[in-house]
């Protein structure tokens, strides 16, 4: 985590997901949590192509996503999220986005993110 200023620490990733029967994706992350209360998330998520896989779709390393999600740590031990995600590639005509609400919890004895 980058600590911008007393009340907002941000934290880039990125993931690059591989294997050798599926094509190659690679998710760029931007993270704000704000005043250790409410964390942010921007994620851009696209196919790439590190090499040849001819045995696979031809037009599958196109596709683009954007998700975002909203984290509120209610507790030491609840979060509550909001995810949002949609595709800006040509088959976003055919769905209108993703939604997901989720509750992580953990217990006490066990690390924190």
């Amino acid at each position: 985590m980058f600590l911008l200023s007393e009340d907002f620490q941000a934290k880039p990733t990125f993931l690059l997901k591989y294997g050798l029967g599926g094509p190659t994706s690679l998710d760029l992350n931007a993270f704000l949590m704000i005043e250790d209360f409410i964390w942010l998330d921007c994620s851009y998520q696209t196919g790439v192509k590190l090499y040849d896989k001819n045995y696979l779709q031809h037009d599958l390393t196109s596709w683009n996503a954007v998700v975002g999600a909203v984290h509120i740590f209610s507790s030491e031990k609840l979060r509550i999220g909001l995810w949002y995600g949609f595709s800006i590639d040509p088959l976003e005509g055919n769905n209108s986005g993703k939604h997901e609400i989720f509750f992580p919890y953990r217990s006490l004895n066990q690390r924190s993110d």
